[in-house]
């Protein structure tokens, strides 16, 4: 008798395991390092401009057979804030980092013009490359959109919580994203605020495996086979993970940060805040989280936010970077290939 095949199996792998799509961290060489070993390679289109996402897209393409990698995009409204309330204030926390980095601590304005969505263009782009998997996170990409996307794709939707996967699966999308609070990186959360949906991986994949009716991909502190197996006992068809491709010779994140992550030791290394990034987002705490955090309701929105950070963040400094990372980052390990990440999800190993 015929048994129906998991999700992985669909899509052809040979690990039922996604890289997962870090924005700013994932190269097309990383795609195609993890593409190599059986698992799916991830490219996170982020904020990127059409353009850039295009060349990038199109190298992948040129590294993976059939298109077999996956391609995510934020499903935000990119504006400026309705008030200015705690700009300038905040802007006075930022002046003494800036001092301390080099920089030129004149507060910034308060903006007084929105900052344009670049999701229209960057779906026309996916829909000229036609990759083999598309996801999204934030929010509910139009159910046009989506439709139009499983012509050549399998599209997946990011949930924190079994309302949102319930959103997700009422606009047609083929998997759910089951994002556990231990997850590295920004919170998917668009029904509720932060707080409530702060829900462990342990917890939220049975709810969401049980509410609906599409495969689960299961998010949140995965590293080895020990989570992965849990994961699937729990009814999902496959995992998801970030953290341990940090710091991967494949990875674009700046040596020194590398290096930060990995002498992260303590297991309370990791905090959730919207302080830096105007989204809520799990990371590790460091100068300017502690600066930051106590001030988070001020933060601008999370475009904005990024705008007006963003000369303190393309130093890189350890110290003042938003330092994105799970609460499994312990086992990252100095140097290791995507090639040896994988290896601890084959049962062999």
């Amino acid at each position: 008798m015929a048994t129906t095949k998991k999700l992985w199996q669909r899509l052809g792998l040979q690990l039922p395991v996604i890289q997962a799509p870090m924005y700013n961290v994932s190269t097309p060489a990383l795609v195609a390092a993890v593409a190599a070993e059986g698992a799916l390679g991830s490219y996170g289109a982020g904020y990127s401009a059409p353009d850039k996402l295009r060349a990038a897209l199109t190298e992948i393409t040129a590294m993976v057979p059939g298109k077999n990698f996956n391609v995510n995009v934020f499903v935000d409204s990119p504006s400026v804030p309705e008030s200015s309330r705690g700009w300038d204030s905040y802007e006075r926390l930022l002046a003494p980092v800036r001092e301390e980095l080099g920089l030129d601590p004149t507060p910034q304005p308060y903006p007084t013009t929105a900052i344009p969505s670049v999701l229209d263009a960057q779906l026309q782009v996916i829909l000229d490359i036609r990759p083999r998997v598309v996801s999204f996170c934030f929010g509910v990409l139009d159910p046009a959109m989506v439709r139009a996307c499983q012509e050549f794709a399998t599209v997946l939707g990011t949930a924190t919580t079994v309302e949102e996967a319930l959103a997700l699966e009422a606009a047609g999308v083929d998997g759910i994203i089951a994002q556990g609070s231990e997850a590295g990186g920004h919170r998917g959360s668009f029904l509720a605020d932060s707080t409530s949906t702060m829900i462990g991986s342990m917890a939220l994949i049975p709810q969401i495996c049980d509410a609906v009716r599409v495969p689960v991909i299961a998010a949140g502190g995965i590293a080895d086979r020990r989570h992965m197996r849990a994961a699937l006992a729990l009814g999902a068809d496959m995992v998801q993970l970030g953290t341990a491709f940090l710091t991967t010779p494949e990875s674009d994140l700046p040596p020194a940060r590398k290096r930060a992550i990995v002498a992260a030791t303590s297991s309370t290394a990791s905090i959730v805040t919207r302080g830096l990034t105007g989204r809520p987002a799990r990371m590790l705490r460091n100068e300017l989280v502690a600066a930051l955090q106590p001030h988070e309701a001020d933060a601008a929105s999370s475009v904005l936010q990024r705008r007006r950070m963003a000369d303190i963040f393309r130093l890189h400094d350890p110290r003042f970077s938003a330092m994105l990372a799970g609460q499994s980052h312990r086992f990252c390990t100095d140097g290791d290939s995507v090639k040896a990440v994988l290896a601890r999800f084959h049962e062999s190993a």
